[in-house]
């Protein structure tokens, strides 16, 4: 039996159970994925604010420039022939079917969120059989019209029986390809993409680690594709936490992408494809 819960406040988190767990066990998750998904979404908003300190300037040089531009028949004709460029291709995700070998799932539980202050991924997969977990988020040209953060996963709850140390590590195979392009004037696209992971006590965070497999920005006429190759085995991501006898432990992991784009006096396109095998999850 499967339930999904929706966050009814800040960003769009999702959860599915694979069985029915017990009141404490779904709150405990439900407070784990939440609290993951609003310490993010602080993060992504702070940096866009720092980002866009300049917006209402530029936008006024864009204005400036384009009616400039247009007011010449020669120079609109050639920025015509720029943006009618393409900008890359189109992926999709899980186009490879690699064979999952000694691996543990289902999990627990799979999770995902998007921050509702952009748009939501523009496909997601969550394989929980398989546990494939991918994301792909598109700005701009056949894209959202906006920035977009989402995360995606699977997650393992436990109850302590002793007090020690533990350690909570997983193994991974990824892959991920992006397109990141820009034409025009005062235009740029951003893509990231990356595996995260985190560890909770009674739905409290305690240490999580976050790792960016890639990262492009394009600016003016400038067009970067990465076209998804084959699934690599990703190096450790090894957690210690002390854990308490008699409490509930939470252990996610997943993949997450991003994307940004300004158009300008142009066109953009940011595209980011990540995806994520998690063959296996420990706490020992």
């Amino acid at each position: 039996m499967t339930e999904s819960h929706e966050g009814r406040t800040g960003p769009d988190v999702r959860i599915e159970f694979r069985t029915d767990p017990d009141d404490d066990t779904r709150q405990g998750v439900e407070k784990s994925v939440r609290a993951m998904a609003a310490h993010s979404a602080e993060l992504t908003a702070r940096a866009r604010a720092v980002s866009s300190g300049g917006d209402e300037l530029t936008a006024l040089v864009d204005d400036a420039l384009r009616r400039q531009i247009n007011s010449d028949p020669g120079a609109a004709a050639a920025l015509a022939e720029i943006l009618d460029r393409p900008l890359g291709p189109e992926f999709e995700p899980g186009s490879a079917s690699p064979r999952v070998v000694g691996a543990s799932p289902p999990y627990d539980y799979h999770w995902s969120w998007h921050d509702l202050n952009g748009a939501a991924q523009d496909q997601m997969i969550l394989d929980d059989a398989a546990a494939h977990a991918a994301l792909y988020a598109k700005s701009g040209l056949g894209g959202a019209g906006t920035f977009v953060n989402a995360h995606a996963g699977f997650g393992i709850g436990f109850r302590a029986n002793g007090s020690r140390v533990m350690r909570a590590d997983s193994g991974r195979r990824v892959t991920f390809g992006y397109v990141a392009g820009a034409k025009g004037f005062g235009s740029n696209a951003t893509v990231e993409g990356g595996l995260d992971c985190t560890v909770f006590e009674n739905g409290r965070f305690m240490k999580g680690d976050s790792r960016r497999i890639f990262r492009r920005r394009a600016s003016v006429n400038e067009t970067f594709v990465v076209n998804p190759g084959a699934w690599v085995l990703d190096s450790s991501m090894p957690l210690e936490f002390p854990a308490v006898a008699g409490r509930d432990y939470n252990f996610n992991v997943g993949v997450w992408v991003y994307t940004d784009n300004t158009s300008g006096v142009g066109v953009s396109a940011a595209k980011s494809l990540c995806q994520v095998l998690v063959e296996s999850m420990w706490v020992a």
